[in-house]
Formats: structure tokens, C-alpha cells, sequence
């Protein structure tokens, strides 16, 4: 702030009246005069052209008065005690260059002006009794202050903004200058990752360090010419990195001119599109790779879209459709074009089953060149990778051969199954043919062995024999009869299954008697151990069947005076039932032999009995079909334990 100057109560301007004719009305600024309580008594000239306003309109009025629409030069409006006038008044000091924006109502507009306010004092007072404010018109100077401020905020965001565009350049274009020989001068470092050379080896070089040779001599130079004219040059650029892996690029070169429009350096500017043209590449492969598979099918294919349009075809489609219809098939015409109206009914109604997603196959006979051929057709759904139905795959494949071979299959099946009823119509007669004479040879024998026990003779004894002999022998083919009988029903599914709640230990009372006799022959004993009473699900023929050939092999391979043992138990959900006999055993590697048609297994029982080797296979046979399982744990020369199980009932 300025010294407080002391203004003399006898000066002329307290003295006097005040006037347009004052010294103080020629001073090059703005003056004006106020009392203690802030109105003004006086302004001169030049302060009333400021303000618009003349001496009568001023007089009175005060600094703070709201007509002056009084600003700071932020634009908020200055409030009543902030005025300087007010300030030195209260304050008793100067206030010195405080910027004010004043509206001019004659002009209508903001008159900027600098304002300084200078307290009166009189002698022996301390309170100001006067305050007179000077000014100066500094719009003109603002003006100017403002717009270099305004050009050098602009100058500063255009910097800005060229950085920021700069940065996002170099964050994803890779930017390149050169002077007009070619010799780089600048390389971002997009540019260095990709060509993997640091800026020290680029700067200076020629861009022929990444040249990767894929170009013709002529492709550069048609580049270098368009440049040079003055002109911009686009392309797709391969280069080599300094590690020999190769790159492409998206190349954008401007020239750069000086302000005489001379070129003289130029701007590359590129886009890494390697994955794009390695995606490309390998689209092109597999497109020409589909092709060829498509074409080289013997099947005829037709892409068409939503608009019933061919998109795509093969060739065999095409060459089908010229032998069936006479017509040309191309892309873009309808496939309306190759039906007749019934057709057309049949196609539209296909094509909107596959534009809803269904996948619609079917055989059906057409004929080319008055010969007639079988052909499977179909309409699928084409999707993208939206999963969106865009059109329809129709294909038709000549099953002609199939058809034909099917019919000859079937024709073949037909005569195998009629050799098949005659073959076991055969062999049914020749089976029941066979029983009655064994059966005779049985009664015969057995006659025979009676009477000749009565005789007591030697010769007697040797007709016994011979009768035992042939009885013994006719019992071992009718057994093998029977089990042949039975193996055959089981095989041509004549043997009914028919299972039933019943007990285990009611089949096996009903099985025993069958084979006692067998077994007092040879004094032996069979014993039974059986679990309380258990219901199976079973087959009681079957069932029974099985057990029937297991004791028989159990007596058969049983040394006189021997004991064989029936067991039951339960296990989980079955029933396991064990015939144990203490007889001749079975050799560790004919075990595998027992169950099996491909290796039969057969040997003489301890009293020279034959076996026909189709037993124990109806019985596994027999077991399974009951949803059983068989097993036999055998020491040679220490006997042998057959076990199998059958469902418990529910």
C-alpha cells in the first residue's frame, strides 16, 4: 500500500467549489471525490466518460451503489464493504491497484479500470474525513493480457493434446521418421518391440535392416515414387526382426514438407496385423483344404441360406442335378427352381424343420437315366458362432449299393433261417428217432440182466456181463442224447424260462431220488447240510437239470464207499448251493476246460462210467440264464466242490 497522504483543510478542494473548470478536471485519469460516509461529491471529466454518467447524475450517489454492476475480474460482483473507497475509509490506508470491471450503461459494456483509494485526514483527527479515488481505463490492456493468456493456455492445451494424441499413437501404432533418403531419425518404442532393435540401432539406419526379402524390387519402388511426388502410401508391409522371426504390418507413409511445400522427411506410421494375416493364412488353407475334402465327397452337397438361395455347392451336386433335371445349378438362384410343385411342398416343408433346429434324414428313390437309384437325403441346421440358425445343409448320398446289399443280406438271412428250421427239424427227427431204439436196447438189457441173474450157469455169467455192458453202454448215449437234446433247445431259445418263488431244498428232496440208485451201486453216501429253509427265484427245471448233472458227475468220479456232500447257504442276496465229493479230483489245467463247447472235456468215472462232456455246460448254461454264477475248486486224487448260486426271492 502508498503512504497515507494528509490533505490540508485549507486546500482548494475543501476550500472551494469544485468544478469542470478545476486543474483537476484535465488530469489524464479518472478522479473522484467522496465524504466520510462514502458518496460522491465530485468525479472530473474523464472519470464521467468512464462511467458513462454526468456530474449531476453522479453527485450523491455512492461507490457501492448497485447501477455500477461493479465485477471482479473472475466475474462475482463486488460487495458494498469490499469497495476500496469503503476500505480506506475504514481502514486509513491507501488501497492501491485493484482491478474493477464497471458497467458503462452509454456504451453497454464492462469498462475495466485500476482503482486507488487515498484517505483525508485533518490535523489532531484520526479518523479519515475524506476519501478521493483515482482510476484508469484498462480494457484495452486487459484485452491484450487476456488474449496472450487465452494463447498461452490454448498454446499449452494444443501441446497437451498433441502429447496425449502422441502417447495414444505410440501405445498402439508403431510411428517411424525418416529423412528423405530413408535414413531413420525417429522410432518409437513400438516400433523397437516389435522389431526388437533398440532406438541406438535403428537411429541412423535404413528401414532396408528390416527388409525380410518376401517383397519384389518393384513393390518398393512403386512406395519410394508415391512418397516422393508429395503423396501418401498404403500397404501391408513384411518385415524380419532382428531374431529372424517375421512380422506384418499395416503401413501408412506421409510426407512431411517444409514451409516452402518441399518434402523433406517422412512419417511411417503401422499397424501390427500379423496375427490378422497368419488367421488369414490359415483361413485360406483350411477353406482350400474343406474343399477339397468337399469336392473330392461323393456325396452331393448345397448350402442354402434363410432365403432359399444356394450359397455353396460341390461338384457331384452339381453334376447330379444336370443328370436328373437337365438344369444348371449356380449360386444365387432359388432352389424353387429344381422342383416341381409337389417337390416344393416337400422342400419348404424340410427346409423350416431344419430352420427350427431339427435334423431331418430319409431314403428315397429317384431315377437318372431311366435307371433308378436309392439316395439318403438330408436337411440340417447351419449355425454360427452365435448358435444361430443362418441356413441349411442339404445333402444326398447314393445308397444304391447299401439298398442292394441289404436286400441280398436280407434274402440271405431268409434262406439261412429256412436251412436253419429244416437243420433243427432234422435234427429233432433223428433225436426222437434215436430215443426209441435206446430206449428198446434199455428195456432189452435190462431184461436180459434179470434172467440171466436167475441162471447161475457160466455161461450164465458171461451173458450177465455182456448184457451190463450194453445196457451200460446204451444208458452213456442216451445221457449224451438228452444232453444233446437240451443243449440244442438252449441254443435255438425252445427252452422256456419260467421262474417261480420256490425253495431250494424242495428241488433238491426232488432231485435226489434220481440218482440214489447210481449211488447205491457204488455204496455211496450222500449227505446233506442244508441252511434253514430259502425261497429262490428260479426255474425249477432248470434248477434242476443242474443239479441232476453235478451229482452225477459227483457219483461217477466217486470211489466206492465214498460220501458226497449237498450244502446250502445264503451269501448277500443269493442262495449258494455246494456238491462236494471226495472222488478222483480234476488236474489243475483241465479246470479252464470244464465250461467251454471249444474245449471239451471228458474222461471215464472210477468204475469205467463215460461222460458226454455237454453236462456241466448246460449247467453254467442253465445257471447263467438265471442270473447265477458257477464255480469248482478241485485237488487232484482228493476230490473236487461244485458250487453255484441262484436269486433269492424279493
Amino acid at each position: 500500500m502508498e503512504e497515507t497522504k494528509t490533505l490540508n483543510p485549507e486546500s482548494p478542494l475543501l476550500q472551494s467549489n469544485i468544478d469542470s473548470s478545476s486543474i483537476i478536471d484535465t488530469l489524464p485519469y479518472g478522479f473522484v471525490y467522496h465524504d466520510n460516509s462514502g458518496k460522491i461529491l465530485y468525479a472530473n471529466s474523464y472519470a464521467q466518460r468512464i462511467l458513462g454518467i454526468t456530474q449531476r447524475q453522479i453527485s450523491g450517489k455512492a461507490s457501492t451503489d448497485p447501477e455500477w454492476m461493479s465485477i471482479r475480474e473472475d466475474g462475482s460482483p463486488f460487495l458494498g464493504d469490499e469497495h476500496p473507497s469503503l476500505i480506506a475509509l475504514k481502514s486509513g490506508q491507501s488501497i492501491c491497484k485493484v482491478i474493477m470491471g464497471v458497467f458503462n450503461s452509454l456504451q453497454q459494456k464492462y469498462i475495466w479500470i485500476n482503482i486507488n483509494a487515498v484517505p483525508i485526514f485533518t490535523e489532531g483527527n484520526k479518523n479519515p474525513i475524506a476519501v478521493y479515488v483515482t482510476f484508469e481505463d484498462i480494457t484495452e490492456f486487459k484485452k491484450n493480457k487476456d488474449f496472450e493468456s487465452d494463447l498461452y493456455i490454448n498454446l499449452r492445451q494444443s501441446n497437451l493434446e498433441i502429447a496425449q494424441r502422441q502417447s495414444a499413437i505410440d501405445q498402439h501404432a508403431i510411428v517411424a521418421i525418416t529423412d528423405f533418403n530413408g535414413t531413420i531419425v525417429y522410432a518409437n518404442n513400438k516400433f523397437c518391440e516389435i522389431s526388437k532393435y533398440s532406438k541406438q540401432e535403428l537411429i541412423g539406419q535404413n528401414h532396408r535392416m528390416i527388409n525380410s526379402g518376401y517383397h519384389s524390387k518393384f513393390f518398393f519402388h512403386n512406395m519410394y515414387s508415391t512418397i516422393k511426388s508429395g503423396d501418401t502410401w498404403h500397404g501391408e508391409i513384411r518385415n524380419r526382426a532382428k531374431d529372424g522371426s517375421y512380422y506384418w504390418v499395416s503401413t501408412t507413409i506421409a510426407p512431411l514438407k517444409n514451409i516452402q511445400g518441399e518434402v523433406e522427411q517422412f512419417l511411417a506410421i503401422r499397424t501390427d496385423i500379423t496375427e490378422r494375416v497368419n488367421a488369414e493364412q490359415a483361413l485360406r488353407i483350411s477353406e482350400a483344404q474343406t474343399r477339397a475334402i468337399l469336392e473330392n465327397n461323393q456325396e452331393s452337397i448345397i448350402f442354402i441360406n434363410r432365403d432359399k438361395t444356394v450359397q455353396f455347392f460341390n461338384n457331384i451336386a452339381a453334376y447330379r442335378i444336370k443328370n436328373l433335371l437337365g438344369k444348371e445349378l449356380k449360386i444365387g438362384i432359388l432352389m424353387y427352381d429344381f422342383t416341381n410343385d409337389k417337390g416344393k411342398e416337400d422342400f419348404n416343408h424340410y427346409f423350416q424343420l431344419a430352420l427350427q433346429g431339427e435334423r431331418v434324414t430319409f431314403d428315397r428313390v429317384l431315377e437318372v437315366n431311366n435307371s433308378q437309384y436309392w439316395f439318403e437325403i438330408q436337411y440340417a441346421p447351419i449355425k454360427n458362432k452365435s448358435q444361430e440358425i443362418i441356413g441349411v445343409l442339404f445333402t444326398a448320398r447314393d445308397i444304391s449299393e447299401k439298398k442292394k446289399a441289404e436286400e441280398e443280406l436280407n434274402q440271405y438271412t431268409l434262406e439261412l433261417e429256412n436251412l436253419n428250421y429244416t437243420k433243427d427239424k432234422f435234427f429233432n427227427i433223428i433225436a426222437h428217432d434215436l430215443r426209441n431204439p435206446f430206449a428198446g436196447i434199455l428195456g432189452v438189457s435190462e431184461m436180459l440182466e434179470e434172467k440171466l441173474k436167475a441162471d447161475n450157469t457160466h455161461n450164465s455169467n458171461e451173458c450177465l456181463k455182456m448184457a451190463q455192458l450194453i445196457q451200460t453202454s446204451s444208458r452213456s448215449a442216451f445221457t449224451l442224447l438228452e444232453n444233446l437234446m437240451q443243449w440244442a433247445r438252449s441254443q435255438t431259445g425252445e427252452i422256456n424260462f419260467e421262474p417261480i418263488i420256490t425253495s431250494i431244498d424242495s428241488i433238491i428232496e426232488a432231485t435226489l431220488p434220481l440218482v440214489n440208485g447210481n449211488a447205491f451201486k457204488k455204496n455211496i453216501t450222500i449227505e446233506k447240510k442244508l441252511s434253514p429253509e430259502k425261497f429262490i427265484f428260479a426255474d425249477p427245471a432248470l434248477t434242476n437239470t443242474i443239479l441232476r448233472n453235478i451229482l452225477t458227475n459227483a457219483i461217477k468220479f466217486s470211489y466206492p464207499n465214498g460220501k458226497i456232500i449237498v450244502s446250502t447257504n445264503v451269501i448277500d442276496k443269493f442262495v449258494e448251493v455246494s456238491i462236494s465229493d471226495n472222488g478222483v479230483g480234476i488236474k489243475a489245467d483241465n479246470l479252464t476246460k470244464l465250461f467251454r463247447i471249444d474245449s471239451k472235456f471228458s474222461k471215464l468215472g472210477t468204475d469205467s462210467e463215460k461222460g458226454t462232456g455237454l453236462g456241466l455246460i448246460l449247467c453254467k448254461e442253465f445257471v447263467e440264464k438265471q442270473g447265477g454264477k458257477i464255480r469248482v475248486e478241485s485237488e487232484f486224487e482228493k476230490g473236487s466242490t461244485f458250487t453255484f448260486t441262484l436269486p433269492l426271492a424279493s
